[in-house]
Parts: C-alpha cells; structure tokens; sequence
C-alpha cells in the first residue's frame, strides 16, 4: 500500500506522475505547495499565477500564443515577454501566502498606436 503525501491516506497506486497523491483535491493542495516554494519564479496579478518563459526562448510553442505582455512588478521593475504561462486562479486557501506581485500594463508608446485612427 501507498499512502498519499498529502492526507495520508493509503491508496493501492497512484494517477498522479511524480507524486503519491490519492485524489484531485490532494493534486491541487500539492500543485500550489510547489508554486509557494518557488514564489520567486512566478508572477501573481489580481489572484491569478502567471510565469515567464522566457523572452524568445528556443521551440515553437509560446504562452498565450506569443501575444507580448507588459508587466510592471510592485518595486517598479518591469518585464516584456511574448511567452508567459497561465498557471491558474490561486485557491483562497493560499492567497494569503501567494499575494499580487505585478500588474499588467500597457507602454505610452502602444497605447498611442492604437489611439490612431486610420484614414479609411
């Protein structure tokens, strides 16, 4: 028997690659555990988990398509990526912990751009 590393219980095998974890419910108490542990690497805007992956990284694919964000982090540092990761709506039960750390917003120079009309 196995026990699951989040409740305890004893389970004959588990669903879950990587862990021992007996249901869905024990599968999101860990996913968020992992997140708290690295908080560093990941970016939280109005209760929601975003990560980089990296400007430009090397593959095909890109978070949201490759669509460019504008990030303005609370101690004023900002960060343009075309690869950011939706890792999901943090749980109430974790928020306290996992608190807003950045804003989405849009540069001067974009918001004029699309502030011009076309002549047609």
């Amino acid at each position: 028997m196995l026990k699951c590393e989040i409740c305890g219980k004893e389970i004959e095998n588990s669903q879950y690659h990587g862990n021992i974890l007996c249901s869905s419910r024990c599968f999101t108490i860990n996913f968020w555990r992992e997140i708290i542990a690295e908080k560093d690497k990941h970016i939280i805007i109005h209760g929601e988990c975003y990560c980089d992956g990296g400007e430009n990284a090397p593959g095909a694919f890109r978070g949201f398509s490759g669509r460019r964000f504008w990030i303005r982090f609370k101690d004023g540092s900002t960060l343009t990526t075309n690869n950011l990761w939706y890792q999901g709506k943090i749980p109430d039960e974790f928020r306290d912990e996992l608190p807003d750390t950045a804003e989405f917003y849009t540069p001067d120079h974009i918001r004029f751009a699309n502030n011009l009309k076309t002549p047609f």
